[in-house]
């Protein structure tokens, strides 16, 4: 198993994108893009959702898809993830003061 990167909490923060509990493998989470653009003070982070074709073969077993991001702080208090039509799946406000 690779080790973790280690992440200066001071500098950086973490965002963790999660799926949620589904029934089978074939669902995953993919970061579209290397950098969050930053816009009214929001970071906007595009990812795609990604789920099984209707029909298809995968592994019968319950699956939890998350993403964890390393997100430099400062410039935004906001957070969104839009998907690739644009649509917002989250927004949240960060934990900084």
């Amino acid at each position: 198993m690779p080790a973790l990167p280690e992440i200066d909490f001071s500098e950086y923060g973490l965002l963790l994108i999660w799926m949620g509990r589904q029934p089978t493998g074939g669902f995953a989470l993919e970061l579209m893009a290397d950098e969050a653009k930053i816009e009214k003070r929001t970071a906007v982070v595009p990812v795609r959702w990604i789920e099984p074709q209707k029909g298809a073969m995968v592994i019968q077993m319950v699956t939890n898809p998350f993403l964890s991001i390393r997100i430099a702080k400062g410039g935004f208090d906001r957070i969104e993830v839009i998907d690739p039509n644009g649509v917002s799946r989250v927004a949240v406000k960060t934990m900084e003061k």
